[in-house]
């Protein structure tokens, strides 16, 4: 969950639940890398509590809150392309780089 420009979640804590500040890495539609704030022996809560009433939040100190996503964008790593201009045509030419040989898994003989 995000806050504020911070993400958190919600960790057992011995016999109570905290809310955990983290910091977060690389992502995609069904992982997130956490850099900071948890520990391979944490056991994360997949939903938040129905009641948060007393819940502690455990803070990452010196952690800045990430930066929203410029007007236009669709999230904070996306790319604007140029857009097309009168004629229909691209302001700048732009190339695709090749992709590498495919290697292959048989042993060679």
């Amino acid at each position: 969950m995000s806050e504020a420009g911070y993400s958190y979640v919600y960790k057992k804590d011995g016999r109570s639940v905290v809310k955990q500040m983290i910091q977060t890495g690389m992502a995609n539609d069904n992982e997130i890398v956490v850099d900071k704030g948890l520990t391979k022996d944490d056991h994360v809560l997949l939903a938040p509590p129905s009641d948060k009433t007393g819940i502690k939040t455990v803070i990452i100190p010196g952690l800045k809150p990430i930066v929203a996503p410029t007007a236009g964008a669709d999230t904070a790593n996306s790319v604007t392309l140029p857009r097309p201009n009168a004629a229909g045509k691209s302001p700048a030419k732009m190339s695709a780089m090749p992709l590498p040989a495919p290697v292959s898994s048989k042993p060679k003989d």
